[in-house]
C-alpha cells in the first residue's frame, strides 16, 4: 500500500533496502577496497534516507559503532561463505577500522552537505533538513498530546498550514520576528517546558506512543490506509490476514529465537529500536514508522521458519520464548486508537480532496459520511458548507457553518464565511457579529476588518 502511493515512503523503502544490502555485504574478511566503497556506499545511501525520512537522522552516529564492532570480529558459524578476488584470508584482520568511518563520513557529506549549503543560501542557516522538528515535537508531547497529529491551529489540518501556523504562533509568544531555527526552538522549548510540569504524563504518554508505534492500526495521514481499504478487494481481503499486528509478532519471535547470532541481527535489532524510539518521540502516523517494514521482514520471516522448526519437534516447553511472542500479539493488537474518529478524519480529508479537484457529488458523500461517524467534529461541517456552496446550496451551507460554529466558536473561518454569506443576503447586523467574531479570535484577520469598515460606513 504504502510503495504504490505517489509519495516519499515507497522511495524511503527503496534507499532502506539498499542500505540494508549493502550492510549485509561488508565482512571483515572482504578486501579493503571493497569495505571503503561499501562504506562510502552506505553513507550516500543513509544520507538520501536522511532527506526523505528525516528520523533517519538517529542512525548516523549508530553506523560508525557498527562498523567498529561488526568490522572487528571473525565470521560467525552459519554466514555466507566468502569468495572471489573480494575476500581475503580469514586469519586476517582488516584493522584499522577508522578509514571505514572515515569513508562513511564522506559518503554522507557528499549528499548533505550541499543541501545544508542550499538552505543557507536560501534561508541563512545551514541544515541538511527542514526545521519542522520543534513544532513536531511540541504536537507529540505537549500537556495536549495524544499520540497522533493535532494541528496547531484548530481547522487547519492540512500541509500547507504547518510551518506558517507554527512560525506566526512563535512570533506573537515572542514579539519579535524569528527564523526558522529560532521557531523550531521555540517549540522545543515550550515541549520541554509541558513535560518539565508533568513528567509523570509524559512518561505514560511515551508508554502509549511506544505501543501505537508496533500497533496493527494505520494511523492516517493525508492518505487513509482504511479508507482505501474500503474501497479495494485486494487490499481488504490481503489486510485481513497480513498487517502490522502480524509482522511485528513474528519479527520478535524470529529475534527472540536468534539472539545469540549478533552478527545476523544485531544492526537490525538496533535500527529497529532506534526507529521505534524516533517514531515515539514526536506523533504517530502510518507512513512514518513504515521504515520499519524492512528492518522487520528478515527476522520475522527467521521467526516464521523457527515457528515451524518448533512445532515439528515438539519444542514446545520454551516457555520464554513462546510467552514473549504472546505479549507482542498483545500488544500489537490492542485496540489503542480512537479508530472511529480517525476513520472520520480520514473521509473528510478524502471529502475535501473531491472537493479540492472539482468532484462536489463525492465530496457530499465522504464529508456526509464522515459527519455520520464523528458529528461532533466542525472541520467536516465547514467543508460540507463549501462543497453546497459549489453546489448553489446556500441555505444548506449556513446551516453547516452554523452547525460548526456551535461546535468550535474559534474558527475564523467559518466565521469569515458566514459573514461573506450574510451580507450577500442583506443580513447586515449578523454579518457584522460574525466578522467581529472573526477579529476576537485572530485580530489580524484583514478580510474582517474590511468588511466591517464596509459595512459600519454605509449609509
Amino acid at each position: 500500500y504504502y510503495s504504490l502511493l505517489i509519495q516519499k515512503a515507497g522511495l524511503a523503502t527503496f534507499l532502506l533496502a539498499l542500505f540494508l544490502m549493502l550492510a549485509s555485504r561488508l565482512h571483515p574478511q572482504q578486501s579493503r577496497s571493497f569495505q571503503l566503497t561499501h562504506s562510502v556506499g552506505l553513507g550516500v545511501v543513509l544520507g538520501l534516507l536522511v532527506l526523505t525520512r528525516e528520523n533517519a537522522l538517529l542512525w548516523i552516529p549508530l553506523i560508525p559503532i557498527w562498523l567498529f564492532i561488526a568490522m572487528g570480529r571473525p565470521l560467525e558459524v552459519g554466514d555466507a561463505k566468502l569468495e572471489g578476488r573480494n575476500s581475503i584470508a580469514p586469519n586476517q584482520r582488516t584493522s584499522p577500522r577508522w578509514p571505514l568511518t572515515l569513508a562513511y563520513v564522506f559518503g554522507l557529506a557528499l549528499v548533505l552537505f550541499p543541501v545544508a549549503a542550499r538552505n543557507a543560501s536560501l534561508g541563512g542557516e545551514w541544515s541538511p533538513t527542514t526545521f519542522q522538528s520543534g513544532p513536531n515535537f511540541y504536537i507529540g508531547n505537549s500537556a495536549e498530546a495524544n499520540g497522533i497529529y493535532v494541528a496547531l491551529v484548530p481547522g487547519h489540518e492540512t500541509p500547507e498550514y504547518e510551518r506558517s501556523d507554527a512560525q506566526q504562533l512563535a512570533e506573537e509568544a515572542t514579539g519579535r520576528e524569528l527564523t526558522p531555527r529560532e521557531v523550531s526552538r521555540f517549540w522545543f522549548g515550550r515541549a520541554w517546558s509541558d513535560i518539565r510540569k508533568s513528567p509523570t504524563r509524559w512518561i505514560r504518554l511515551m508508554a502509549l506512543k511506544t505501543a501505537m508505534v508496533v500497533n496493527q492500526y494505520e494511523v492516517p495521514d493525508v492518505e487513509s490506509y482504511s479508507l482505501h481499504r474500503a474501497v479495494s478487494p485486494p487490499l481488504r481481503w490481503l489486510g485481513a490476514v497480513w498487517h502490522f499486528g502480524i509482522l511485528f509478532p513474528l519479527a520478535i519471535f524470529g529475534f527472540a529465537t536468534t539472539a545469540w547470532k549478533p552478527r545476523s541481527t544485531g544492526l537490525l535489532l538496533v535500527l529497529a529500536l532506534s526507529m521505534i524510539a524516533a517514531v515515539a518521540m514526536f506523533f504517530i502516523l502510518g507512513r512514518y514508522r513504515f521504515p520499519l517494514v524492512p528492518l522487520l521482514l528478515p527476522v520475522a520471516a527467521n521467526g516464521v521458519w523457527n515457528l515451524g522448526w518448533m512445532v515439528r519437534h515438539r519444542e514446545f516447553h520454551r516457555w520464554a520464548v513462546i510467552t514473549v511472542g504472546l505479549l507482542a500479539i498483545g500488544i500489537a493488537n490492542f485496540p489503542l486508537h480512537q479508530e472511529q474518529s480517525l476513520n472520520a478524519n480520514a473521509l473528510a480529508n478524502a471529502g475535501a480532496a473531491a472537493g479540492k479537484s472539482g468532484d462536489f457529488d463525492v465530496s457530499i458523500e465522504w464529508l456526509e459520511k464522515s459527519i455520520a461517524l464523528e458529528p461532533e467534529s466542525p472541520v467536516p461541517h465547514y467543508n460540507l458548507a463549501g462543497a453546497y456552496l459549489m453546489t448553489d446550496k446556500v441555505d444548506a451551507a449556513i446551516e453547516q457553518l452554523m452547525i460548526a460554529k456551535s461546535l468550535d466558536p474559534n474558527l475564523v473561518e467559518v466565521d469569515r464565511t458566514l459573514g461573506s454569506l450574510l451580507e450577500r443576503q442583506g443580513k447586515t447586523d449578523r454579518a457584522l457579529y460574525h466578522y467581529r467574531e472573526a477579529l476576537r479570535v485572530n485580530p489580524t484577520d484583514q478580510s474582517s476588518i474590511e468588511a466591517i469598515h464596509r459595512l459600519t460606513e454605509q449609509p
